[in-house]
């Protein structure tokens, strides 16, 4: 989960890029959750620094849906699923993703 006016959000997304490169031969993939209150905000955000995961978006921001229905209240979040669909580990800071990666791959 992440927005264009989170600088928090932006590093993660960086050290996210490094991860999704190192883990894609583990089939790592990443969907990104954007929940700015304007989704012009996120694009433009997207075009002058691109990521090559899928982006989600709904209108509401930290008030929307798919904010809601997971408990996010605050940014960045990360929650990773495992290959079978189950939740591995929910309220993840970016430097634990490579453990917990390393854990489930195997």
């Amino acid at each position: 989960y992440w927005a264009s006016w989170c600088e928090p959000c932006k590093a993660e997304m960086r050290a996210l890029r490094e991860l999704q490169a190192k883990y894609s031969k583990q089939k790592l993939r990443i969907v990104g959750i954007n929940l700015d209150n304007d989704a012009a905000a996120a694009k433009a955000f997207l075009k002058s620094s691109p990521y090559s995961w899928t982006h989600l978006y709904e209108k509401g921001g930290l008030d929307g849906r798919l904010a809601v229905q997971l408990g996010v209240l605050t940014l960045p979040v990360n929650i990773v699923v495992d290959a079978n669909g189950t939740v591995a580990k929910s309220s993840v800071h970016w430097s634990e993703l490579e453990g917990i990666l390393q854990k489930i791959a195997r």
